[in-house]
């Protein structure tokens, strides 16, 4: 009986792990973007209005030295 679970234990890692392999081996073909602009198909994406929303705002002030 216990021999009975181990096999059972074995072969499920071994699957786990052909799958895995399957699966990582499938994301190889996407390679690292520096910019964000190399993820936009060229003439796909067209903006009508520019606008930066912040949800918060944080003002510091300190005095200047003056030389």
């Amino acid at each position: 009986m216990v021999t009975n679970i181990l096999i059972a234990i074995v072969a499920g890692i071994i699957i786990a792990a052909i799958i895995t392999g399957i699966q990582v081996s499938a994301l190889k073909s996407v390679s690292e973007r520096h910019e964000a602009s190399d993820y936009v198909k060229q003439g796909s994406l067209n903006l009508s209005e520019k606008q930066d929303v912040f949800l918060y705002k944080k003002t510091e002030r300190s005095e200047r030295q003056q030389n």
